[in-house]
């Protein structure tokens, strides 16, 4: 089974295959750097695309009513691109497919990245020193759970603790802060500054 594509430039099979009508050969496709085959063509107007090979056969061959966006391999290999190995999806369904299968574990790779004494000392470092940068910020306190901090009678105060000083809820904070931020009007201007 083909389908011709491009204004009859190329054919692309349920199996995978893209063959040129031009030159009548098979395209070999490159190997992408996540590991999915593609192909370069040309369209109708003689303009260079790339395009991946189960990309190609999904849309030719696997009606997608609900217009999802992803496309899964069944069986987990990139490269077997035939019909039956795809099915369109949404990007929690692909997720959760590669983490069933191991096809990506997540835990486990993040484990076995702390298990490495160089990874473990480098983050270290980098996470010392983004704390230092932010303690220095923020004259020796460290607070990395809010993006925001606002300054009140020439002191800085987190969101947090300036809710609690005027007793309002956080949400409020960060509307304040946000607006104080754009420079926007509001019944703090003037009062309280964005740090």
């Amino acid at each position: 089974m083909y389908k011709d594509i491009c204004g009859g430039k190329y054919r692309v099979y349920s199996d995978g295959r893209v063959e040129s009508l031009i030159s009548g050969i098979f395209l070999k496709p490159d190997v992408q750097k996540l590991g999915y085959y593609q192909v370069t063509l040309f369209d109708e107007d003689g303009k260079k695309f790339r395009k991946k090979v189960h990309r190609l056969v999904a849309e030719c061959f696997i009606p997608n009513p609900d217009k999802l966006p992803f496309i899964n391999h069944k069986d987990g290999d990139k490269t077997n691109n035939s019909v039956e190995n795809l099915e369109w999806c949404t990007s929690y369904w692909n997720n959760l497919h590669a983490r069933t299968t191991g096809l990506n574990n997540i835990s486990k790779s993040n484990s076995d990245r702390w298990n490495n004494p160089e990874f473990r000392a480098k983050a270290s470092r980098s996470m010392s020193i983004a704390a230092a940068v932010k303690r220095d910020n923020m004259n020796g306190r460290v607070n990395p759970n809010f993006r925001y901090n606002l300054r009140y009678k020439g002191e800085i105060y987190t969101i947090k603790e300036l809710s609690e000083l005027f007793g309002f809820d956080q949400s409020k904070g960060f509307r304040l802060a946000r607006r104080l931020r754009e420079g926007r009007p509001c019944e703090w201007t003037g009062i309280v500054e964005y740090a």
